[in-house]
């Protein structure tokens, strides 16, 4: 298993990983550490592990609203899918009956085709 070494907080911290992760942790973990120090320097007076704390609290509220927004356009995207798929449905319904009254128009023009072309009686004068 491959291992990394991350600088969170003013330490080092040797981490397990799955293959081809290193960088990954490594984005993480420097997430983390810059939070910390955006902690550190809104609350100089705190010690370590408070803005430590804070700065998880801080990280999953970022994570939290992101997934409310995934959520919310998820629900967003589902919406308009149905739209759309109705607005197809109604599309093609349509052009099905279009279909049939130019069907139908057509059988007429042809039989008064027919009616017209087809001989006079003779009249019996």
């Amino acid at each position: 298993m491959p291992q990394v070494t991350v600088h969170i907080g003013g330490r080092n911290y040797r981490m397990g990983c799955g293959e081809g992760e290193e960088a990954h942790l490594e984005g993480l973990a420097k997430t983390v550490d810059d939070k910390i120090t955006e902690m550190r320097a809104a609350f100089k007076d705190l010690d370590d592990q408070r803005i430590v704390v804070m700065a998880a609290v801080a990280i999953a509220d970022e994570l939290a609203e992101v997934r409310r927004k995934a959520g919310a356009a998820e629900v967003a995207a589902s919406e308009a899918v149905a739209t759309l798929t109705a607005a197809r449905d109604a599309a093609e319904a349509r052009a099905e009956t279009l279909a049939s009254v130019v069907e139908e128009s057509a059988a007429r023009v042809e039989a008064m085709t027919a009616s017209l072309n087809s001989p006079m009686p003779e009249s019996e004068d």
